[in-house]
């Protein structure tokens, strides 16, 4: 195809140049009728066909240089905006550093000038005034008593936080002390014991057939509401019923319920199964409200009356275990 040329008149091409060709073959059809030699030899048609390609190259690479030439300039147009946005904001920055060096001037000079009236007040008072009357002396000797209350307040509280610090820790020592007084333990069938008397959920043993011993139980009861009067007082936590620590005969007492009696017994020998029920329930309650007085947050039921004993021992106790003196 490189060496037919198509011209407005047919196609010219030359013998040799057409058996070279070989297998293109040429219609009078495609080309017109008209076939005519070329005065060109192979060698010139081969010479113009290579500087014909080293013409199209040259074209390629002058394109691909005017591309990068462009690439080159807007680079270095974005080189040069930014160069310009870099001088602006310098000179706003140093427009910005002159205003604030004048302000700190301004303020200076204010400063001094207050401080000179200031200075001449107090000299105009000093001539004409007592100075027991002086409204200047008097904040400054005010100014200076606080600043000493203050100091002292400051002494209090780190007086304060110590002692507060040292009963908590005696506190502490107390409640374990306690807990080795009352020891808590569990049995195989999970039933709750204090000083190896078990004591289970107090529904199960409100009848007095449904437990076996009950003056152990009135014992364990009693070691219940002993420790619990021990925690109120320490923690100065005062109880809504109050409790009548007697032994194996413990009771409790409901002020504000207005029946026959106001003493609800804590053993079931000889006492009636509601008066019993209620003085557990009461009880109970006791219990609670040091479980809530002590910010616990556990979740606890209201009938295990051993189990929420150990909450309380546990949280106030100690991490580590003192020894029993």
């Amino acid at each position: 195809d490189a060496l037919i040329f198509r011209l407005l008149d047919g196609c010219y091409a030359k013998d040799d140049v057409l058996v070279s060709l070989g297998n293109i073959k040429i219609n009078d059809t495609e080309f017109g009728k008209r076939r005519t030699v070329s005065s060109y030899s192979v060698k010139d048609m081969k010479r113009i066909v290579k500087h014909n390609k080293l013409l199209h190259t040259v074209r390629v690479q002058i394109a691909t240089k005017l591309e990068q030439m462009e690439a080159r300039i807007n680079k270095q147009d974005q080189i040069a905006e930014k160069q310009k946005r870099i001088q602006l904001l310098r000179l706003k920055l140093e427009n910005m550093k002159t205003e604030t060096w004048k302000q700190k001037q301004l303020l200076m000079d204010e400063k001094r000038q207050v401080k000179e009236k200031r200075e001449q007040v107090l000299r105009r008072i000093e001539e004409k005034g007592d100075p027991n009357n002086n409204p200047i002396i008097t904040l400054k000797a005010n100014e200076k008593q606080l600043s000493i209350a203050k100091t002292d307040l400051a002494d209090d509280l780190i007086r304060y936080t110590e002692t507060r610090h040292r009963l908590d820790f005696i506190l502490q020592k107390f409640v374990s002390r306690l807990r080795y007084l009352y020891p808590i333990s569990t049995t195989s069938a999970n039933l709750y014991c204090i000083r190896n008397i078990e004591l289970p959920n107090s529904k199960l043993f409100i009848k007095k057939e449904s437990f076996g011993n009950v003056d152990l139980i009135a014992a364990a009861l009693n070691f219940v509401a002993h420790a619990l009067d021990l925690i109120s007082r320490w923690h100065n936590i005062p109880l809504r019923y109050t409790m009548r620590i007697m032994g194996s005969h413990s009771s409790i007492r409901d002020d504000i319920r207005f029946t026959q009696t106001n003493d609800f017994p804590l053993y079931q020998r000889d006492a009636e199964a509601k008066l019993f029920g209620y003085g557990l329930y009461l009880l109970n309650n006791n219990l609670m409200q040091i479980f809530c007085s002590l910010g616990l947050t556990e979740n606890i039921q209201l009938h295990d009356t051993l189990r929420n004993l150990v909450v309380i021992l546990g949280a106030n106790s100690r991490r580590q275990e003192l020894p029993p003196s």
